[in-house]
């Protein structure tokens, strides 16, 4: 199998990357790198969410289909709304929202939306003490 061994520096930071896009004037050594490091923001944010918001258990509570489609929803849901409040934090701060710890934050945040969660749907058990 033949590949191709890119390397590029970003901003000071040094990127390697092996691909199987052989083509350079097809697939640009800039445009690969620039994607791997979308890509591994990506990644970043699944290592996110499995270690802080499912305290890295390695399955899902849910054990019927509609169930856990339920809950990953939910789980992205409160992963973009943690991402949300730390953007905002980040903006008042005059600083980029990755230099915050998503861990500390959703420590910080997830007692809030319980809390509106709480006053706006009163009276919904299902919501205390999770």
């Amino acid at each position: 199998m033949d590949a191709r061994f890119i390397t590029k520096t970003i901003k000071s930071k040094h990127y390697q990357v092996i691909t199987s896009m052989l083509n350079p004037m097809k697939y640009p050594a800039a445009e690969i790198v620039e994607r791997y490091t979308h890509r591994w923001e990506i990644e970043l944010g699944y290592r996110e969410m499995k270690q802080t918001l499912l305290n890295s258990e390695y399955a899902l509570r849910s054990l019927k289909p509609e169930m856990v489609k339920q809950e990953l929803w939910g789980l992205l849901l409160a992963y973009n709304l943690i991402r949300k409040a730390m953007t905002e934090a980040a903006n008042r701060k005059g600083i980029r929202s990755n230099q915050l710890s998503f861990s500390s934050c959703s420590t910080a945040v997830i007692p809030n939306f319980r809390t509106t969660f709480r006053n706006k749907f009163s009276g919904n058990d299902n919501l205390s003490n999770q």
